[in-house]
This record gives structure tokens, sequence and C-alpha cells, in this order.
């Protein structure tokens, strides 16, 4: 769902300063719940000094809630997601393309054993074959700068029979048909279209799961690393 702006006009202009009130309320409250304004200030997804994922953050919530600490993760694509999910308890493997931000986050998350760091050149993240096929985890995560939809056909088999799948961006056209095929093969989809770190506009997050996951998913956990 892609929103174009007004273009710049008098009548625009005089309709912003004239809306004043309601911008300040917005801010005061809800955008400060969040935190948000010291994120798009920073240009960090961050919220009261804790990493968290660049997602919406209803999708966050509600991840955060039935996602258990104690389960693993298969990020395709590194970022303040992996510090976010290594906060709450859990394992990551996060294969990335760039060394440069793979050391960033290496250095954010200090010696955490509960972390799996792989390089991988971006020209070639089509043809990675660095898991064994055995391997499996409780979520998988695409969130990736590259071929989405291949990652997802790629690394879908390395998701448990009762773990979930997060994609991030998925209101992108170009990752429809990919979607449409999950569900053909049985999942259930549930979309986050909101606001979320940073940005200043609406973007969707979804989750992928099997019906008999809902029979396996956690109790609802405490708030990690804010409370939205």
């Amino acid at each position: 769902m892609l929103f174009q702006p007004k273009k710049y006009s008098l009548r625009a202009l005089f309709g912003s300063i004239s809306s004043i009130g309601q911008w300040h309320a917005l801010r005061t409250y809800a955008l400060s719940q969040y935190d948000w304004i010291s994120s798009r200030r920073t240009r960090t997804s961050t919220a009261f000094g804790a990493p968290i994922p660049w997602w919406s953050y209803s999708a966050t919530s509600v991840i955060d809630q039935i996602v258990s600490t104690a389960g693993s993760v298969l990020e395709i694509g590194s970022g303040n997601s992996t510090l976010w999910w290594l906060n709450r308890g859990n394992s990551v493997l996060a294969i990335e393309t760039s060394e440069q931000w793979a050391d960033s986050i290496r250095e954010s998350a200090g010696v955490d054993p509960n972390l799996e760091l792989i390089i991988h050149p971006l020209d070639s993240v089509d043809k990675l074959q660095l898991l064994p096929a055995e391997r499996r985890f409780d979520v998988l995560h695409i969130d990736h700068t590259g071929d989405r939809s291949d990652a997802i056909r790629r690394f879908l088999p390395h998701l448990s029979e009762h773990g979930v799948l997060i994609v991030d961006n998925t209101d992108r056209e170009e990752y429809r048909s990919s979607l449409v095929d999950l569900v053909d093969q049985g999942y259930s989809r549930l979309d986050f279209f909101g606001i979320g770190p940073i940005n200043a506009y609406c973007w969707q997050t979804t989750l992928f799961f099997k019906q008999e996951t809902l029979k396996t998913l956690g109790r609802p956990q405490s708030f990690a690393s804010v409370a939205y």
C-alpha cells in the first residue's frame, strides 16, 4: 500500500500550519509511547535506548508475546532485530551479506554464545549452501537486501514443523507472488500494517504459520525491550 504525499502548494502549506495542534497531540502521546521521535532523530531502530526490529511496531509487540524466548532464530539479514532476539534470550544464526555491517552487529552484541554470524557476499546470496539440510529453526526471519522471494524458497525447508516465518515489507509488489505460494502451501498469514521505527510512513510486516503451530506457541511473554 503505497502513499504519495500531496504536491507542495500554498493550500497544503496552510493546512499543515493549521494542523499544528493535532500534530502536537500526536507527537506528545502516540509517538512518544513508541519513542519514535528519538528513533527518527538518530536514524536507529531503537526504543528507549534498546534495539528493536525495524518492523511495524504492532508486529514487534505481537511477536514478542507469542514467540518463546527459548526458540532458535535463523535471520537472513542481520540488524537490530538480531540484538533484540539476543536480548530476549533466543539463539540466533544470522546470515549477513555485508562484512562491515556484520562487524557492527558483533561489536554491539559483544561476546554472546547465542550468536552465530555468517558473512556471505551479496552477489552470491542466491547460491548459499551454508546449512546442513537437517538443521531446523523455530523462527525464520527474512529481511535482507536482495531477492527475498528466492530466500523464502531457499530457506523455508530449514523452518521447523511448528515454526513461524517473519517477512518484512510484504506490502511491496515484488514479493506478492512468493507470499501467495506460501498460502498455497498451507500457511496462514497475519499482516501488521502500521508505523515503525525511523520511517515517517506505514509499512507491512507479515507472520506466516501453520494452523497447528498455534497449539505450540508459548504463552504471552513479558515485553523484553519496551512496553507498547
